[in-house]
């Protein structure tokens, strides 16, 4: 186990890793590996800030590849293994809950281009593909927005009625009798 040096007046200790440095050939790899097993499951690895303190906010996680001048950025991959004998593993990611404000965002931005004919990054979702001829089925895509307990300061762009939506305007204009074109 290695540990930074604790403080109680200012910053705590601070913990770096980094792999060598090139002139002309490739920087040096840094390789974050858990131990494997036999016969059970293999080591975890846990990445986490710890909660903040009284009047600040917990840390955060920076993940990014480095800026290129002429050749690709890297890539971020996450993924997890296949099983031959169980169910693959899932990625969950999930934002945090709070009681005071709003819940946190999660956005999803596909890449810029200033490039006079190039095209802007794509933003694609896949389901798994069922590949058995006896019975499987692809997997399902499934965007469901949040669910509102409040009755008072709704700001609705839509209504549900029975089984029809209908933009907000159109609600109010039937419900006070208005006719539209």
């Amino acid at each position: 186990e290695s540990r930074a040096a604790n403080n109680t007046g200012s910053v705590g200790g601070k913990v770096q890793i980094t792999a060598g440095y090139s002139v002309e050939g490739n920087g040096g790899e840094l390789i974050l590996s858990s131990g494997n097993a036999l016969y059970a499951d293999s080591g975890m690895i846990s990445m986490t800030t710890p909660s903040g303190g009284l009047t600040g906010t917990s840390g955060d996680i920076l993940i990014g590849t480095g800026d290129t001048i002429t050749g690709d950025s890297g890539e971020i991959e996450l993924s997890t293994g296949a099983a031959t004998g169980g169910q693959g593993g899932d990625i969950l990611v999930s934002v945090g809950s709070t009681e005071s404000g709003n819940g946190g965002q999660m956005v999803f931005t596909g890449g810029l281009t200033s490039d006079d004919y190039g095209v802007g990054g794509s933003i694609t979702s896949t389901a798994g593909m069922g590949t058995s001829v006896t019975g499987s089925r692809g997997g399902e895509i499934k965007f469901t927005g949040g669910a509102a307990y409040g009755s008072t300061n709704c700001l609705l762009e839509q209504y549900e009625c029975g089984g029809l939506f209908v933009t907000a305007e159109q609600y109010f204009a039937v419900q006070l009798g208005c006719d539209k074109d």
